[in-house]
């Protein structure tokens, strides 16, 4: 799976939960197509409230690649999961 974009969206601290938040969106191109694909995961960190947003934003990426090499044809290292993706803009911070 080749990473072409990342975006974050409904990201917040969810002080019940004391963990942030967000749904990150994966673009991914199909290979030997001019076609892409859209993977959502929720994800969370447990970091405090006002800890920096790009670190927030940093793990909540890594969460979504855990979650990611967890669906079938990843687990089995039968394909790699390439970021052919700039950060988003909290995360180059």
């Amino acid at each position: 799976m080749r990473v072409t974009k990342i975006e974050i969206t409904r990201q917040r601290f969810n002080s019940a939960r004391s963990l942030h938040e967000g749904l990150v969106t994966l673009k991914s191109a199909l290979p030997h197509s001019d076609r892409s694909i859209w993977v959502q995961f929720l994800c969370t960190t447990p970091h405090e409230a006002d800890c920096p947003r790009s670190v927030v934003v940093h793990d909540l990426i890594e969460d979504a690649l855990r979650q990611a090499h967890r669906m079938p044809g990843f687990r089995r290292n039968e394909e790699p999961i390439e970021i052919a993706a700039p950060l988003p803009r909290a995360a180059r911070a």
